[in-house]
């Protein structure tokens, strides 16, 4: 299966992308969003234990792509 969710808002830095194991937000009240900025790394820990893979492609003021895939 696989599933891919594109938006077109602010993108991801790579450090960005490095912190979600971490559960790290990069100043979040700089941006109108409301959250604990969790969604990701909740994310990313279904998609290890079900032992899929998740691919985040992002461009600063471009936007972000997340591809997640799951073999059977």
């Amino acid at each position: 299966y696989r599933l891919e969710v594109t938006d077109q808002g602010q993108g991801m830095a790579m450090h960005q992308i490095r912190a979600i194991d971490l559960g790290l937000q990069d100043a979040p009240e700089k941006y109108d969003q409301q959250g604990a900025g969790l969604g990701l790394l909740i994310v990313k820990r279904m998609v290890d234990i079900y032992r899929g893979s998740l691919t985040i492609r992002s461009t600063v003021g471009q936007g972000t792509t997340v591809e997640i895939l799951f073999l059977l």
